[in-house]
């Protein structure tokens, strides 16, 4: 009987290790199935950023970032000047703040941001490429087509098509 505590205690770590990923994974499914089930979501807000949900904890401007963002995407005159200001921080700071966290400096940060918003748009079809454009700060489609394609490497309708012949999306790419 000397060598039963080891192993019983190998055992019980391994059921309790078990039960956990029940509860965390399957559990959420049997009591949060809406949560799982796959289609067209009712809002279109929020659903794109998740790079900065998971920031939110380690900076204290996580989520005046995400607020601000998730405000003002739509607007064409929306900068990294405009941010900083909303945040009350020089552009340097926003620089930093920005590239430590995002990996990207904040115009890129911003265009990323459009981006991922626009693909999310055309994927749950909220609406047609000029809509969509508009809807993600972009004056003109053209433009928006331009910038489209050197982000995902295909532009907006192209994108649309191999997202409904593949069902792959370039977003997660």
């Amino acid at each position: 009987m000397e060598g039963f505590a080891p192993y019983y205690l190998i055992f019980a770590t391994l059921i309790w290790g078990l039960v956990g990923f029940y509860i965390l994974y399957v559990g959420k499914r049997i009591y949060f199935p809406k949560a799982f089930k796959r289609g067209k979501p009712k809002s279109a807000d929020n659903e794109y950023f998740t790079d900065l949900k998971q920031i939110s904890l380690k900076n204290k401007y996580g989520r005046k970032i995400h607020s601000i963002m998730a405000a003002n995407l739509s607007n064409p005159n929306f900068s990294a000047d405009h941010l900083a200001r909303e945040l009350r921080c020089s552009l340097g700071e926003l620089h930093s703040i920005v590239t430590k966290l995002m990996h990207q400096t904040p115009e890129e940060y911003i265009v990323s941001s459009r981006m991922k918003k626009a693909a999310f748009l055309l994927k749950y079809n909220f609406g047609n490429v000029d809509e969509i454009s508009r809807q993600v700060g972009y004056r003109d489609q053209q433009h928006f087509a331009i910038n489209f394609k050197k982000y995902f490497g295909l532009p907006p309708r192209e994108y649309l098509k191999f997202y409904k012949d593949s069902g792959r999306d370039l977003i997660e790419a």
